[in-house]
């Protein structure tokens, strides 16, 4: 191998290694205002959340052949005071909790009051939006069934 070759072999290295220290450099800044800005949006959330704004529930979308199961976790929910409204490729979800409870019970990085449930799920199929059913299967786990709108293909 030629003495040049190698000399351009050994600056092509060198600057592979300068680029792979920068990106590192800039993913590390990177992760860093993530975790800055995840941590500002955690806390906005917990503030509205001890303001008595409504709680977003966790929420579960299982798409089968022919219907939309929506699991959505609501602990110490108001069955009757459950109301849902479907839409074309959305469900709105709301529900009063029996009682106010510090979020502490359910989990130990909140804190403040939750007194209501609110949450607009979208769905990644159309629905239709006469078929949707409710039911409590658990203590305040809520499942939504809509059956899913098929559409005709041309024959």
């Amino acid at each position: 191998m030629s003495e040049n070759l190698r000399r351009m072999l050994r600056k092509l290295l060198h600057e592979i290694h300068q680029f792979a220290e920068y990106a590192e450099e800039a993913l590390d800044r990177l992760e860093e205002e993530v975790d800055r800005l995840m941590e500002r949006a955690f806390l906005r959330e917990a503030e509205a959340i001890a303001h008595g704004e409504a709680i977003e529930p966790l929420y579960n979308v299982l798409v089968q052949p022919d219907e939309v199961r929506i699991l959505v976790d609501m602990p110490f929910v108001d069955e009757r005071s459950i109301r849902i409204s479907a839409h074309k490729n959305m469900i709105e979800v709301y529900g009063e909790a029996r009682r106010p409870f510090h979020l502490s019970e359910i989990s130990e990085r909140l804190t403040g009051v939750c007194r209501c449930y609110r949450a607009a799920i979208d769905l990644p199929v159309d629905v239709d939006t006469r078929s949707t059913t409710l039911r409590l299967i658990a203590e305040g786990l809520v499942e939504i069934r809509v059956k899913r709108v098929r559409i005709q293909r041309p024959a």
